[in-house]
């Protein structure tokens, strides 16, 4: 979301053993640290609608895309990825949700 030329970012912090969650409308974004996961679960009736996500990292360069239809969970593998703030980018229902996480080892 945009607001006066400035971006609203959720924050999503990946710590140890702990799970965190962020929710738009009919979708759940989480990760869980402990398994290098990060989910995305199709909460709503929008099963047709297409699902754009994109990993960023601090430097803007793309790490991965993904265009799919999400019909119950899908999940991403976060292993490879070093200590450090990234940026998942859901374009979803003609919206654009970008939120922070930051990967602590």
């Amino acid at each position: 979301e945009i607001r006066n030329g400035w971006i609203k970012l959720d924050t999503i912090c990946a710590h140890n053993n702990r799970l965190v969650q962020a929710n738009i409308s009919g979708l759940s974004l989480f990760i869980d640290n402990n398994s290098n996961l990060l989910y995305i679960n199709r909460t709503g009736d929008n099963i047709g609608n297409l699902i754009n996500v994109e990993i960023i990292d601090a430097t803007g360069k793309i790490l991965l895309i993904d265009n799919s239809n999400i019909t119950s969970t899908k999940y991403y593998n976060l292993e490879s990825f070093t200590t450090g703030i990234y940026f998942v980018k859901l374009h979803y229902l003609n919206k654009v949700n970008l939120y922070k996480f930051i990967k602590i080892k």
